[in-house]
């Protein structure tokens, strides 16, 4: 699901373009299931400007006992790399226009001489605007599905994701120097936490060396993406220094791939057992079930909204 610099798989633009066919036509973004993207659930109202202060500034579902539910995203697990496939853009030539050149003016920012679709569909078939991509979408966001499903297709390409953490190409105000700066002053109220999360999550996918300035809270966070135990992970992400909003879906984010690593391990430790006898005996990863269940128990504790499955699978006979 994921792009990688070093190992690309098929670019999903390299099917030749239709030329025939009008650049202005409205891209088709083909339905997407619930456990993909879930980005439907999503339609809140054109928000104000948010009053959070700027990152840079200061620095029960019953179950058999034989059935293993596997844990799927919420709305906040839309783009967990594990779990979920890309979202579909059709119509995406690799062949270029030239109508890209004109898509944003120096503030990054739509020119209104299209309808949103179609700068949208412009901006995610635009290889030169790939590394921008992300603080154009954020600056020109509007509530509703159709930013987060592009959201979703950017995050999952690694040249859209080199700059999450750095400082933005442009700036408007003092406080929008990052793009969570742009999250807290731009989304709205409902959308403020599926969108930090998403970002992160690209983030931790990638991780790509800094190139420029960046936040200040970006090497404990980078800390913390590389940490294999929750408990030293929660050290680095207690520690950040930002406002509760961003700590919590950072926790979230760590946690779940941290829950998703040791949800692996026993599911290999079920396969192996049943798969021959020849294999001999497998000791059960009686570690991974305790950091498994401590991390669910801190979860709960820390009041942190991660999915319910996770607790399901908690619940299973052999991780008791």
């Amino acid at each position: 699901m994921w792009e990688n610099t070093s190992k690309k798989g098929k670019d999903r633009y390299s099917e030749p373009r239709d030329d025939s066919k009008s650049s202005s036509a409205i891209p088709r973004i083909e339905k997407a299931s619930t456990e993909e993207i879930s980005l439907a659930r999503f339609s809140s109202q054109l928000s104000f400007r948010s009053t959070w202060p700027s990152q840079t500034e200061h620095t029960v579902v019953n179950k058999s006992d034989t059935e293993s539910p596997e844990p799927r995203p919420n709305h906040d697990m839309a783009i967990t790399p594990s779990s979920t496939k890309p979202t579909n853009i059709v119509g995406s030539p690799s062949k270029s226009t030239g109508e890209e050149e004109l898509l944003v003016n120096s503030s990054l920012m739509f020119f209104s001489t299209r309808p949103d679709a179609e700068n949208l569909h412009l901006l995610a078939n635009s290889t030169k605007l790939e590394p921008q991509a992300l603080e154009i979408l954020l600056r020109n966001w509007k509530p509703g599905g159709e930013y987060l499903r592009y959201l979703d297709f950017f995050i999952q390409k690694s040249t859209c994701c080199t700059s999450i953490l750095v400082v933005n190409w442009t700036r408007w105000w003092g406080t929008d120097q990052t793009l969570f700066d742009l999250v807290d002053q731009i989304v709205s109220a409902d959308e403020r936490a599926i969108v930090t999360k998403t970002l992160l999550r690209g983030d931790l996918h990638f991780q790509h060396e800094f190139t420029r300035l960046r936040a200040p809270w970006a090497d404990v966070w980078r800390l913390a993406c590389q940490q294999e135990k929750w408990e030293d992970a929660r050290q680095y992400l207690m520690g950040l220094g930002v406002h509760s909003q961003l700590k919590d879906c950072a926790l979230c984010v760590i946690t779940e791939s941290l829950l998703e690593r040791r949800h692996r391990s026993i599911e290999a430790w079920r396969a192996g057992t049943t798969m021959s006898l020849t294999n001999g005996y497998q000791p059960f990863p009686t570690e991974d079930r305790d950091e498994y269940l401590m991390m669910l128990k801190d979860c709960g504790e820390m009041g942190l909204d991660v999915s319910h499955t996770w607790y399901e699978y908690g619940d299973m006979p052999w991780m008791r």
